[in-house]
């Protein structure tokens, strides 16, 4: 859930319908307001970093990028890769996430995707 919103908020997207974030959350075995104990959902590392929860979340960073997300937009308003890249900065995007980004950069949904799926801001 964490992650979802920060891509969002790395972005600055407010979808105006947010049944596709519910949606999402729901795939990662996060529905809101509906944890089976407690205590929460799990936030450890070992809860997360498994290649189907990873998967799931490189799709959603596409997505966004994509605009799919919040289908009333048309066009994605994308930051530009490099503001988005200073704006996040230090840890959360490494050194070869922002290779990988800017080796990619005339795909500009692809680029972006690759920073908000990176493994930096899987850690924010």
């Amino acid at each position: 859930m964490h992650y979802s919103f920060s891509v969002l908020r790395a972005i600055g997207s407010s979808p105006d319908d947010v049944s596709r974030l519910l949606a999402h959350l729901t795939r990662e075995g996060m529905p809101l307001y509906r944890c089976g104990t407690p205590d929460g959902y799990k936030t450890t590392e070992a809860a997360w970093l498994n290649p189907a929860a990873m998967q799931r979340r490189i799709e959603f960073a596409l997505r966004v990028a994509r605009g799919n997300l919040d289908p009333s937009d048309a066009e994605p308003p994308l930051p530009r890769l490099e503001e988005l890249m200073a704006n996040l900065g230090g840890p959360l995007v490494t050194p070869r996430t922002r290779e990988l980004a800017l080796q990619n950069k005339a795909d500009a949904p692809l680029a972006v995707s690759l920073v908000l799926a990176g493994p930096g801001m899987m850690r924010r």
